[in-house]
C-alpha cells in the first residue's frame, strides 16, 4: 500500500502539471445513500475509450464545487473525477458526523460502479482512485486502511482524525470550537429544511 501511495501521488504530480489539457465536461450528481440524498459533481473527461476515475474528497465542510481547482484539471488530462458534499453539509440531506461521512464514501463507490454510470462516464472500473483533501485526506486514508479493494489513495495536508479526536477529548477550547460548528451546521440544515 505505502508504494502505491507514493506512485500515485507521483502520478497524479504529473497529471495536473500536464501541457495538453482536453475539453472538460461536468454534470451534477445526486449520490442516493440509502435514501439520503448527497449532491455533488461529476469531472468527465472526454475522447475514446474509458478512464480511470478519481473519488475526490471535499476538506470540511467543503465547498459546491471542485476541490482545489483538481477535479476540473484531472478531467482535462483524463481523468474522470467526483466529488460530493458530505451528509449535512451544503444541499446534501443527513446529518454531519465521521460515521457517515465513511458511509458517503462507500456510496460514492457503488456510484462508480453502477452499471449505468459506468457507460455514461465511460469509467475504467480496474482504475478508481480514492483522494482528498484536509478532511478529505483523512477520510480516504481512513476508509482505504479499512477496504483493501481501494488500490489507490492520495491524501492532500489530510487530517488525522485519531490525532483530532484525542485532542476534541482532552483539549476543552478546542471541543467547544468544533461542537460550535457542529451546531451551526445543524442549524443551517434546518433553515434549509423549513
Amino acid at each position: 500500500m505505502h508504494l502505491k501511495f507514493i506512485q500515485t501521488v507521483l502520478i497524479l504530480s504529473a497529471i495536473l502539471t500536464a501541457a495538453q489539457p482536453q475539453a472538460p465536461a461536468q454534470a451534477e450528481i445526486m449520490i442516493n445513500r440509502n435514501g439520503i440524498q448527497l449532491n455533488g459533481k461529476f469531472y468527465i473527461s472526454e475522447g475514446s475509450g474509458t478512464f480511470p476515475t478519481v473519488i475526490l474528497l471535499q476538506g470540511f465542510p467543503g465547498n459546491e464545487t471542485d476541490v482545489l481547482g483538481i477535479g476540473m484539471k484531472l478531467s482535462e488530462v483524463g481523468y474522470n473525477a467526483l466529488t460530493f458534499n458530505y451528509s449535512g453539509t451544503h444541499h446534501s440531506e443527513g446529518e454531519f458526523n465521521f460515521d457517515n461521512s465513511q458511509k458517503d464514501v462507500e456510496a460514492a463507490f457503488n456510484f462508480i460502479n453502477h452499471p449505468e454510470n459506468i457507460t455514461k462516464f465511460k469509467i475504467d472500473t480496474t482504475r478508481i482512485i480514492l483522494g482528498g483533501y484536509s478532511f478529505g485526506g483523512g477520510m480516504a486514508l481512513t476508509y482505504a486502511a479499512n477496504h483493501p479493494e481501494v488500490k489507490e489513495v492520495f491524501s492532500i495536508a489530510g487530517n488525522d482524525h485519531g490525532a483530532a479526536m484525542i485532542e476534541y477529548q482532552l483539549n476543552a477550547e478546542r471541543k467547544k470550537m468544533l461542537d460550535d460548528i457542529f451546531d451551526e451546521l445543524k442549524s443551517r440544515k434546518e433553515i434549509q429544511n423549513s
